[in-house]
């Protein structure tokens, strides 16, 4: 647990920008802190770290939260609640309040909205998006596919404590769960752990002895792998696994958990977590009850690391036990001998970091990138043109996220990123800009093939711009991914400077914006619908692209040679025109 301990704000390498992804930033804390008063380590300074992140993580939840008491991946922007996302809030609040103060009458209204969804068959009718694809089961008949949610639902109302939740609801669930003669594999280690939680001990003993028989066997290694070998959904199988025999046998469980342990030990990425929320969090809370039930034990070890070029020597015992060591390993490639001393349980992780020249194209997703011109012909407004679908013919992606790295000296217009979300047709749900990246976000993709763009500007003259890349991705599955390169012609590099400076000045701008108010105020006036519908969308478009300036302040001038000649203005000095010879 300590690898995760040291690198707790940064266990996923993957943005955070909706209502599940967000709690990878609160819920790991509470297994920190699970396994730390276990074992008796914890201080005062590791505490309240670990506070610190589940209040800042429970302020920000509550964003997504809607009136009605669920949650959904972008809050009240999406047209209803997601059964899933509540009952996984639900249980992470639930399990919170061992440390923190959470509002009672929130978890209980949301806790009365999921059970309000639980039909007389006891399975849970879905509402809203399930995010993650693999929870529907992939199965087709109607009850089968709601067995893996109603299992999900079952372990989230237990591990919550909800007050609202009582033994018939559960005994429904568990007839739900039953009626699934056929599991896949994903939804058999769900149905272990929840008939585990709900005390079912000979239930829950024959799933495990069921998921033994789909067990891959390597060595000292023990695994799953699905149909579609996405990693994070293996590594949720395995935690899934150890809870369950944990749960069901206690410390008679520890052995049988061992292989599962290790493997899951040796897919976490370098700061401790795995791919993706899902996965990390319920490796986590694996390793965490695993780790509390075998502290006991004592550790006092020595290591040395050698290389032909390196030597470096780490010192384990009680008192470091939860801090961890790294050294960098000079010159590659490289040979390593492990020298060991000593008694206790240790793990060594070696984290390889490169640069690949280029990037295979996604068995999943077609990706095209390029860059176009807004505007009139001198361009000094670029545009990304990206187009995009997934190749599976019969079903849709999970959420997927496009990635756009800017080129060096260039930003997004957040207008056009703002257009673009208002946009029903491409439907997405979000955007993010951190530091030099564009994050996109959408529910999913089908096998339609979904256009857009977006324009961008130079804020800083950069010579010889190299070419930047975009990268779409499944979120539940990053492997399923694909980057191509775009590059901004030589001719797009910079802004039009010399041609009119002044106009750029503020206050230029500002009596450029005053105008149009009020002109828009006076067509407001003379009932012009289509004048005021384009007015807030192109005075910002205006305002940010000096091209479209200095034709609007040409007309302006009024010279009346100007005023018709439309043909080769830009779009929104177009507008402008359209609107200075309605008005005058």
């Amino acid at each position: 647990m300590a690898q995760a301990l040291n690198g707790l704000k940064n266990l996923v390498k993957l943005p955070v920008g909706c209502g599940e992804q967000n709690m990878i930033l609160f819920v790991p804390n509470i297994f920190v802190l699970d396994y730390l008063n276990a074992t008796g380590k914890v201080t005062e300074d590791l505490k309240e770290e670990c506070m610190n992140n589940m209040r800042k993580g429970y302020q920000r939840e509550l964003l997504y939260r809607r009136n009605d008491g669920s949650y959904s991946a972008f809050g009240k922007a999406d047209r209803k609640g997601s059964l899933w996302l509540t009952a996984f809030v639900l249980k992470s609040f639930g399990q919170a309040r061992r440390f923190m103060d959470i509002d009672e009458s929130d978890m209980f209204v949301s806790s009365q909205w999921i059970l309000n969804r639980q039909l007389e068959s006891g399975c849970f009718e879905p509402s809203g998006r399930i995010i993650h694809k693999d929870m529907k089961g992939g199965l087709s008949a109607e009850k089968q596919a709601l067995a893996p949610l109603t299992a999900y639902i079952l372990i989230s109302l237990l591990e919550s404590r909800a007050d609202s939740f009582n033994h018939t609801a559960a005994i429904k669930a568990l007839k739900c769960i039953a009626e699934d003669e056929n599991p896949n594999t994903y939804a058999l280690a769900l149905f272990a752990y929840a008939t585990a939680l709900s005390k079912e001990a000979h239930t829950a003993k024959q799933h495990l002895k069921l998921l033994d028989e789909r067990a891959v066997i390597k060595g000292n290694l023990k695994y799953w792998e699905t149909s579609h070998k996405s990693k994070s959904v293996s590594v949720e199988i395995a935690g899934y696994y150890v809870l369950a025999l944990l749960e069901v046998n206690g410390q008679d469980g520890v052995l049988g958990s061992v292989p599962v342990v290790k493997w899951i030990t040796q897919q976490r990425n370098s700061n401790g977590g795995f791919v993706s929320t899902q996965d990390t969090i319920v490796a986590l809370q694996a390793l965490a009850k695993y780790s509390a039930l075998t502290s006991q034990v004592p550790v006092d070890i020595g290591l040395v690391v050698k290389t032909d070029e390196f030597v470096r020597d780490f010192k384990l015992d009680e008192n470091n036990r939860l801090v961890t060591q790294t050294a960098k390993i000079p010159v590659l490639p490289a040979v390593a001998e492990l020298l060991v001393l000593g008694d206790g349980c240790a793990i060594v992780q070696f984290s390889l970091r490169y640069n690949v020249k280029t990037v295979l194209g996604s068995e999943a997703f077609d990706l095209d990138v390029n860059v176009g011109c807004q505007g009139n012909s001198s361009c000094n407004s670029p545009r990304i043109d990206i187009c995009m679908r997934y190749k599976d013919f019969d079903e849709a992606s999970n959420m997927v996220v496009v990635a756009i790295k800017m080129a060096s000296g260039f930003v997004p217009i957040e207008s056009s990123l703002d257009m673009l979300k208002s946009n029903q047709t491409i439907r997405l749900k979000r955007y993010n800009v951190e530091d030099n990246l564009v994050y996109l976000y959408f529910n999913e993709l089908t096998n339609e093939l979904k256009c857009f763009n977006f324009n961008i500007k130079n804020e800083i003259d950069v010579q010889d711009v190299k070419p930047a890349t975009v990268k779409l991705y499944d979120y539940y599955q990053p492997e399923l991914e694909v980057t191509k390169d775009y590059v901004i012609p030589s001719a797009y590099d910079a802004p039009n400077l010399t041609e009119s400076p002044e106009i750029l000045t503020s206050t230029v701008t500002d009596e450029l914006l005053s105008t149009f108010v009020n002109l828009a105020e006076l067509s407001s006036a003379l009932n012009i619908t289509s004048v005021r519908s384009q007015f807030v969308t192109n005075v910002t478009n205006v305002s940010s692209n000096p091209t479209v300036i200095k034709d609007v302040l040409q007309i302006i001038d009024g010279n009346p040679q100007d005023k018709n000649h439309t043909v080769e203005l830009p779009d929104e000095a177009r507008f402008y025109q359209t609107i200075f010879n309605i008005t005058h």
